[in-house]
């Protein structure tokens, strides 16, 4: 979800605001750094934030429910990066990251893209 939430901010930007640095004479790379992140900031700390808050509460709830015996996938990706396996870690995020992606794709074919966006079609 975060996705939705930084393609949503990245399509709401002003795009006469980047014309003009560049009229004036900005690099791209200053006006990335001085137009572009400045405006996207805090869409991209929103989408940190809620992916945060998703993955830190998925673990939190598994090992207040389960206890500490019981491993899922999340918390047997958290030992294992413990540990220093990093190539294991790997596969089981891959291998968790399927099935969500999955879910979103179905999801946004179903959508439209007034309605991932949060926007209003024109009149």
């Amino acid at each position: 979800f975060g996705i939705l939430i930084l393609s949503s901010t990245f399509e709401g930007l002003d795009q006469r605001l980047i014309e003009a640095a560049e009229v004036c004479g900005a690099s791209r790379w200053r006006t990335f750094f001085h137009v572009i992140l400045p405006l996207v900031m805090p869409g991209i700390l929103a989408a940190i934030i809620f992916t945060f808050t998703t993955s830190y509460n998925e673990f939190t709830l598994t090992i207040m429910t389960y206890g500490p015996h019981t491993v899922t996938l999340p918390v047997k990706t958290y030992l294992v990066i413990g540990d220093g396996y990093w190539e294991v870690a790997s596969a089981i995020s891959s291998i968790l990251l399927i099935p969500s992606l999955i879910v979103l794709i179905v999801i946004l074919r179903s959508l439209k893209p007034e309605k991932i966006v949060g926007g209003f079609k024109g009149i």
